[in-house]
């Protein structure tokens, strides 16, 4: 099965076609709400989905604007439980009731529900998971009592299942088995924030979570990669957790942790080493930049890992 991606920016379009072109497909197709760019105020959209089983992932930047699941459009018998994250804040109207989402915050609703989603700033970000009632059937009971407008971002399980979302790219996605493993982790972990039952949460926790620690120590890893005193227990110490914990995120992976750590290494190593322009670099520069913490380990490395020396791979 293909993965099914959507992108659409404003940018693409002329800009006398540009409302017609989102309200029509992005609006009433896309994402099937009615859009109302603010009156009177340059409008752009410059937005990306992917649709996994039972999930969407969405993410991206629009101006101010308001986002209504008219009575129209709620005939369309679409029920997906929606959890956005706002980064600029907005307003979250339903019915009668209105509520104010907090930058950095949840807004929490429903497709079956009358809600209109207000944003204000000239840039606004959000990342959007879209799930089914069916996919979130087995592990939540009464989900309708849990769209209470908006969720605070300090809620356990919220930041994990922003960074897991956020780490899902495309070029990872086209194995149709990886798509159901994304899927699933992505619901496990909005069954964890919205606060499900004590056994749902136990249920969850099996692999969403570990999924998604184990996406955010390899975040870790990358942006400590150039550090000789990256460590396992520098990692389990930013993440909240022991090194034995760390070490068994890893246990069912391909790479372990220390053999994650190295081969990214070693990556940046050879990037630079088959750089033209950094032809003139030392070896030993190259592999101390890349958190290696001697040359004469990294060259062993590098062999076992490419069957030829550092400098046999310089153009």
């Amino acid at each position: 099965m293909a993965l099914d991606v959507l992108r659409l920016s404003t940018s693409s379009f002329p800009e006398g076609d540009r409302d017609e072109v989102i309200r029509e497909y992005y609006g009433k197709i896309a994402q099937r709400m009615e859009i109302e760019p603010a009156a009177g105020r340059p409008f752009h959209m410059d937005v990306a989905a992917m649709r996994l089983p039972g999930v969407m992932v969405g993410h991206g930047t629009v101006s101010a604007l308001a986002g209504s699941r008219t009575a129209a459009m709620r005939c369309d018998g679409a029920s997906d439980i929606i959890l956005s994250f706002q980064k600029q804040g907005a307003v979250l109207r339903e019915g009668e009731r209105e509520t104010v989402v907090r930058p950095g915050d949840v807004s929490l609703t429903a497709l079956d529900r009358p809600t209109t989603l207000f944003m204000s700033e000239e840039r606004n970000r959000f990342l959007t998971v879209q799930i089914s009632r069916a996919s979130l059937a087995p592990l939540l009971a009464n989900v309708d009592d849990l769209l209470r407008g908006s969720l605070q971002i300090g809620r356990p399980g919220l930041r994990l299942l922003e960074a897991y979302a956020s780490s899902l790219s495309p070029e990872d996605l086209q194995d149709p088995d990886v798509q159901m493993l994304a899927a699933r982790h992505l619901v496990e972990l909005a069954v964890i924030a919205l606060a499900s039952t004590p056994d749902g949460v136990r249920k969850a926790g099996a692999g969403g979570l570990r999924a998604a620690r184990r996406e955010a120590a390899k975040a870790i890893v990358m942006k400590a990669i150039d550090s000789p005193h990256l460590s396992a227990a520098w990692v389990a110490a930013r993440l909240g957790v022991t090194p034995r914990y760390l070490h068994k995120l890893f246990e069912d992976q391909p790479q372990t942790f220390a053999r994650f750590v190295t081969d990214t290494r070693l990556a940046r190593a050879m990037r630079a080493l088959s750089d033209p322009l950094q032809r003139d670099r030392r070896i030993v520069d190259i592999a101390l930049q890349a958190g290696f913490g001697d040359v004469t380990t990294f060259n062993r490395a590098f062999r076992r890992r490419f069957g030829k020396s550092p400098s046999e791979c310089r153009p």
